[in-house]
């Protein structure tokens, strides 16, 4: 089982430059702090799908921490990308995600604060201080990890259809390990 090391650590950061709530300048800051305590690699995404395999690259690459900076759609593509071709959590690389978008599911499920500089500093603090991982369960839909964030509207018919199908097609679970938020939530 990989476990974290000490800092510092070779460090992923997946951007999606489209996010809703990003902008160069909040990505400059986001950057700046990992950068103290990562060997840090920033690559942006170019579109759809794009976020999977640079996580599928960085994975192989044997990159200790993944991070994503983007939304619900960043975050599902990264973490497909991660345990792709079944490899299992605990030959993946470390994923944090960084709140960029409009809803955040993922990183307010994990207790993240939702501002990016806030949850940048939580998961600095995680990596310096108590570097300790969690696994989160995956749901499994169209054959591909999911984190529960869907990017179709609740009740729209690409839900429905997701649903269905992943019930029918349900099969072993599957696992990413996170970096645990610290106990306060904002």
């Amino acid at each position: 089982m990989r476990d974290l090391k000490a800092a510092p650590q070779r460090g992923l950061l997946i951007v999606n430059p489209k996010a809703s709530t990003g902008s160069r300048r909040r990505t400059r800051w986001v950057v700046k702090k990992l950068d103290q305590v990562l060997d840090l690699t920033v690559q942006k995404t170019e579109g759809r799908g794009h976020g999977e395999e640079l996580a599928r690259r960085g994975a192989d690459a044997g990159y200790d921490v993944v991070l994503s900076l983007g939304g619900d759609g960043t975050v599902n593509e990264v973490v497909n990308g991660l345990v792709a071709d079944g490899r299992p959590a605990e030959e993946a690389p470390v994923f944090a995600p960084i709140p960029a978008g409009s809803t955040n599911v993922f990183a307010r499920a994990l207790g993240l604060p939702w501002d990016r500089r806030r949850a940048s500093m939580a998961i600095v603090s995680a990596l310096v201080d108590s570097p300790r991982t969690r696994t989160v369960s995956l749901g499994r839909a169209q054959g591909k990890g999911s984190t529960g964030c869907s990017r179709s509207a609740p009740g729209s018919a690409g839900t429905r259809r997701s649903s269905r199908r992943s019930s029918r097609t349900a099969r072993s679970a599957i696992s990413a390990r996170t970096t645990p938020a610290p106990s306060w939530r904002n």
